[in-house]
């Protein structure tokens, strides 16, 4: 059992032309007990992190500059 994201991205790549046979999925942790609800198979992986001022500047110096 898996939960579909419950957000407007799903339907947002579905009008960009990918196949309804794909979809976004909560992944709850990476314990390999919770990895084992995922579907299958696993195209990619989106990591959604909150990026404060200090992580953003992080980043530059390490990316950018």
């Amino acid at each position: 059992m898996y939960v579909t994201c419950g957000c407007h991205l799903v339907q947002y790549v579905w009008t960009l032309g990918v196949s309804e046979q794909w979809q976004f999925v909560d992944v709850w942790g990476f314990e390999s007990d919770l990895l084992q609800l995922l579907p299958r198979p696993i195209c990619a992986v989106l990591l959604l992190y909150p990026l404060s001022d200090k992580v953003f500047s992080v980043f530059y110096l390490m990316f950018i500059i």
